[in-house]
């Protein structure tokens, strides 16, 4: 009796089943690797707005020193200016900043400041910037 070979040239292909599940657990795979690249563009995000926050610090303790103690009264943050036109950031460009955060303001309370802005993120975390740090 002959035996019928599942053969092209006397080699033994894949069958369909075996290929589909082949292109199945590649598909797993992609979708986890892309989630947890996700995951990481996000984090890289955030610390990229905790970092550019935390460098408006400096110019706002130098900003207090040059005015007698006072932090501005108010911020334009189009162009990071006071209420009197007067420059805020000293060594940053407005440009920069404005594309790692968005979403900004500004409340002064007494001798305290809290500038809030959202991160480049997928869930757009708010950033809190006070005079102690920054808290998300």
């Amino acid at each position: 009796m002959h035996e019928r070979r599942n053969t092209i040239g006397g080699t033994r292909g894949f069958t369909l089943i075996e290929l589909m599940i082949v292109v199945s657990l590649i598909g797993i795979l992609a979708a986890i690797a892309i989630s947890q690249y996700s995951k990481y563009i996000d984090k890289a995000k955030i610390t990229v707005g905790i970092a550019t926050l935390n460098s408006l610090r400096p110019d706002l303790e130098l900003y207090r020193d040059n005015t007698n103690g006072l932090y501005p009264v108010s911020i334009n943050f189009a162009d990071f200016t006071d209420q009197n036109g007067a420059r805020i950031l000293v060594s940053l460009d407005p440009a920069v900043v404005l594309s790692k955060l968005s979403n900004w303001s500004y409340v002064i309370s007494g001798e305290s400041y809290t500038i809030t802005a959202e991160a480049q993120d997928s869930d757009h975390t708010a950033l809190h910037l006070t005079p102690g740090g920054i808290k998300k």
